[in-house]
């Protein structure tokens, strides 16, 4: 990092996870390829159903394929992809843990597994994963992925507070932009 800090003086190199507080909203960054992981410690494929995963009390894991479609000329997640996603999203916030893998696929060290947790659960949680771009809300938490910049040059502009209601509730934007 010593060259390119001495390219860009002002930037700030920090751990993964990162916590960032922005006046009252709490977002947590972290750099994993969390879908992969569980994909692979996946024991049963889930049922092929037009259920929202989202809504169901008891899901299996995960699916063992990620295929894509074309969509509209661009290239989309099929079905079977979105459901992984919600399911991953599901898993990360349901277990509160931004590893919530067995310890023999991931070993933790225990002196900061604390920097891991995700309780209470924070307004948003951005997972720089390999996977396509996505945005969830579950529970009341922003799961976001940017997706690979390096693949289609393309990022996301996330808004903690862009609307606040009468009742005091705030509401986040997410809008996914490429160059």
């Amino acid at each position: 990092t010593a060259s390119l800090r001495s390219k860009v003086p002002h930037a700030v190199f920090t751990s993964n996870p990162c916590r960032l507080r922005f006046f009252s909203k709490e977002i947590v960054f972290c750099r994993e390829d969390i879908v992969s992981e569980l994909k692979r410690s996946c024991l049963l494929a889930p049922p092929q159903e037009e259920e929202d995963p989202m809504d169901e009390d008891e899901v299996p894991l995960m699916t063992s394929e990620t295929d894509y479609i074309e969509e509209g000329g661009g290239r989309g997640p099929s079905k079977n992809t979105q459901q992984v996603i919600k399911r991953t999203v599901k898993t990360l916030l349901d277990q509160g843990h931004l590893c919530p893998l067995p310890l023999p696929s991931c070993p933790i060290y225990w002196q900061y597994d604390h920097a891991l947790r995700l309780y209470p659960l924070p307004d948003a949680v951005v997972v720089a994963d390999r996977v396509e771009q996505y945005y969830e809300n579950y529970a009341g938490c922003d799961a976001i992925n940017p997706g690979p910049f390096h693949a289609e040059f393309s990022f996301v502009v996330y808004r903690p507070v862009c609307e606040v209601h009468e009742d005091g509730q705030t509401k986040s934007d997410v809008e996914f932009s490429q160059i």
